[in-house]
């Protein structure tokens, strides 16, 4: 039996995907993690911070994991 090689593609982009979804989650759970754990009597610096954090986000999201 020749070996699938189209399906083997298929895999290797689906893993590829999956390492990024999980990428997503992971940076999404430690900007949760961060509101949740630090700066809740100081709501400027915790804003400051998150601000901060997502921005890093969204830096991660666009060069890192779509590229």
């Amino acid at each position: 039996m020749i070996p699938n090689q189209h399906g083997c593609a298929k895999k290797r982009e689906l893993d590829r995907w999956s390492t990024k979804i999980h990428a997503i989650f992971d940076i999404q759970d430690h900007l949760i993690d961060f509101y949740l754990t630090k700066g809740k009597d100081h709501d400027l610096e915790r804003d400051h911070l998150v601000k901060a954090d997502g921005g890093k986000m969204r830096n991660l999201l666009t060069k890192d994991i779509f590229r």
